[in-house]
């Protein structure tokens, strides 16, 4: 890869200033593309781009899936020029202000995506529904499905936090799991929807930047959030006891001259290595799926704190600091 000398600008989407409560893949994206290309930058960086939630105070670091797209993302602007979008009912109050109310945004922005959904799949043509049953074919068995299934059962049970859930739900009981797939298959598709219309816009955001010159760099976080669909497909690439339903060690960083406490993040730690000491061959597959689904997505991509590929700080689940931690090896240049 040959550098060339240049410059960039990190701004997060929802950080761009959008008439319907935060920043979209609509023309404030587009308007913003103009801006820094006219001031000669290459490169615009941008936060994770995952759905986020409440009880994470909407931070893009805690992410709901590493896959997935945040749906409070998506432009309605865009939506409603759709041709199959034939019966409006729901109107998006526009905000004119300089503050994102996240709960407010969310919950008017689900309501218009509920009915974007029922205009789709009522009025679309055959092409558009074909079009979305490849979208679901390509990405359902790597990260999709499982993606739609943890929100739909999150949702049912008011609670993110899989690891209390009922232990065979946990656990993933398949005949459990095929039971909640019949008994919520419209639900299930609606998170799909989403995402379908999530990737559409994308790839135009993206194909207009480089049109532009304009490079998009992606922020992966080293580390999959507990309480996400990520975790709790992946259990067995996690440093999580599945008896106790619990984890053994968590994310975090020591003291230092910031924190006398550190920083405990929480976050599950991976099993990089199996008894015998050899890269964990189904850890590596995921990092190797998560990469290459960033890279579709932008040009450029970072690892937020990849010193942890090298060592990590371990904390033993249940302590109240960082402080007693230790650092662990990583799987450090035979990943790379």
């Amino acid at each position: 890869m040959i550098l060339e000398r240049s410059s960039g600008i990190l701004l997060h989407i929802t950080s761009l200033p959008g008439k319907y409560g935060g920043g979209t893949l609509g023309e404030e994206a587009y308007r913003f593309i103009d801006t820094i290309a006219r001031a000669g930058f290459s490169y615009w960086q941008i936060l994770p781009t995952g759905p986020v939630s409440s009880s994470m105070c909407y931070s893009p670091y805690s992410s709901v899936s590493c896959f997935a797209g945040n749906p409070l993302m998506i432009n309605p602007d865009a939506v409603l020029k759709e041709p199959w979008y034939k019966n409006r009912k729901v109107i998006l109050q526009e905000l004119n202000n300089n503050f994102i109310y996240f709960a407010e945004f969310e919950k008017s922005m689900t309501e218009f995506l509920m009915e974007s959904f029922s205009n789709f799949f009522s009025f679309a043509e055959a092409d558009d529904i074909s079009d979305f049953n490849l979208f679901r074919e390509k990405h359902g068995k790597e990260w999709l499905e499982d993606y739609a299934l943890y929100q739909t059962i999150a949702e049912k049970l008011n609670s993110f936090d899989w690891l209390n859930w009922n232990s065979k739900l946990a656990l993933r009981d398949r005949q459990m799991l095929e039971k909640i797939k019949s008994e919520n298959e419209e639900i299930i598709r609606f998170h799909i929807f989403n995402q379908y219309l999530f990737y559409r816009q994308w790839e135009g955001l993206k194909s207009y930047a480089a049109n532009k010159g304009i490079t998009l760099i992606g922020d992966m976080p080293i580390y999959m959030s507990m309480n996400s669909a990520d975790a709790w497909a992946n259990i067995d690439i996690l440093q999580i006891d599945k008896e106790k339903l619990e984890p053994e060690f968590i994310a975090g960083v020591p003291p230092d001259d910031f924190s006398s406490t550190g920083q405990l993040w929480g976050n599950p730690l991976y099993r990089w290595r199996g008894k015998d000491g050899s890269l964990n061959e189904d850890t590596y597959q995921w990092w190797l799926k998560r990469i290459r689904n960033t890279e579709a997505m932008t040009g450029i991509t970072r690892i937020d704190h990849f010193r942890g590929l090298e060592s990590y700080w371990a904390v033993k689940y249940g302590e109240d600091t960082a402080i007693n931690g230790e650092w662990v090896k990583g799987p450090g240049e035979e990943f790379f």
